[in-house]
């Protein structure tokens, strides 16, 4: 029965040893540190984006804010509305970049401050 036992043992060691040399199996773990690493650093990359860029007033602005102040801007700065001007160009440039932003309240209101002082509108 001894001697059963001591064989088993050998034969599982030769099994153990040859599956470390495998090449698989060292494909398995350098595949699994990979992984890893990559999940660790998107963790850090979306924690650090969520805490350094996000501007909660701008956000809760185009959200709520944008829609009616894109409608304005586009009423008052259509370039249909400089047509033979000298600023016609310049309110074909500010439309396009309205259009652009449509979403984003803080870039809106810049237009808008940039339509006012160079179109001279109201």
């Amino acid at each position: 029965m001894q001697i059963l036992t001591i064989f088993l043992k050998i034969k599982t060691n030769e099994n153990i040893e040859h599956f470390y040399s495998s090449i698989w199996f060292w494909i398995a773990i350098i595949e699994l540190i990979l992984i890893i690493s990559l999940l660790k650093k998107q963790k850090q990359k979306t924690k650090g984006d969520m805490n350094e860029s996000t501007d909660m007033d701008n956000l809760m602005n185009s959200i709520y804010g944008s829609r009616d102040l894109y409608k304005e801007l586009v009423k008052k700065c259509h370039p249909d509305r400089f047509i033979n001007m000298s600023n016609q160009k310049l309110a074909e440039e500010i439309f396009q970049e309205i259009t652009e932003n449509e979403r984003n309240y803080e870039k809106l209101m810049a237009l808008k401050n940039r339509a006012i002082t160079e179109l001279k509108i109201k």
